[in-house]
């Protein structure tokens, strides 16, 4: 078969199998759609796609048939960090693009200097330092979702409860024109 290289620009028949998996992932918080191309797959996954791969360019769709590798992280707990595309927030896109991930004693090390991961309520960084949460932004208002202490700048660090309707208030001065009378 032919494919289109868009590095290239151009046509081509010598291509290597790359992964790009979709995951549905749960905690105890809810639930999102997540997908994982090569570089990242390959870390939790342990093995290059090349090495998996059966000769077929079909997409695997049934799970009963993934290769054992794929299959033996069903169940396993990993700390991902996402990034929010323009897809996710002008169409609504409910597929997250994992650009980090961390297993085992990682995530103990992460929760141990942060907030626990069931009390983590933001996702408007890009990493995320916890395991996935989705927002519900009808119910939530925005006293609810604060800025964490590790982002906040040096000036702001001693405000323990600054959020959007808690920050500081500037005075603006409006220019009064004079009014000319008839």
């Amino acid at each position: 078969p032919v494919f289109y290289c868009d590095v290239c620009r151009a046509n081509t028949t010598d291509v290597s199998p790359k992964y790009k998996l979709h995951l549905f992932v749960k905690d105890d918080t809810g639930s999102c759609q997540l997908m994982l191309l090569d570089t990242v797959a390959k870390t939790i996954i342990g093995e290059k796609a090349e090495t998996l791969w059966d000769g077929s360019y079909a997409e695997i769709e049934d799970p009963n048939i993934l290769p054992i590798p794929i299959k033996n992280c069903v169940g396993k707990s990993f700390c991902f960090g996402i990034s929010i595309a323009n897809d996710n927030v002008a169409n609504g896109s409910d597929t997250f693009k994992v650009s980090e991930v961390w297993s085992g004693d990682h995530i103990h090390r992460i929760e141990s200097l942060s907030e626990p991961v069931s009390l983590i309520e933001t996702n408007s960084s890009t990493l995320s330092t916890g395991e996935v949460r989705l927002i519900d932004y009808n119910k939530e208002s925005s006293s609810d979702v604060s800025t964490p202490f590790s982002k906040r700048k040096e000036g702001d660090a001693e405000l323990s409860d600054m959020n959007s309707t808690s920050k500081k208030l500037r005075a603006q001065s409006i220019k009064v024109e004079k009014i000319k009378e008839d």
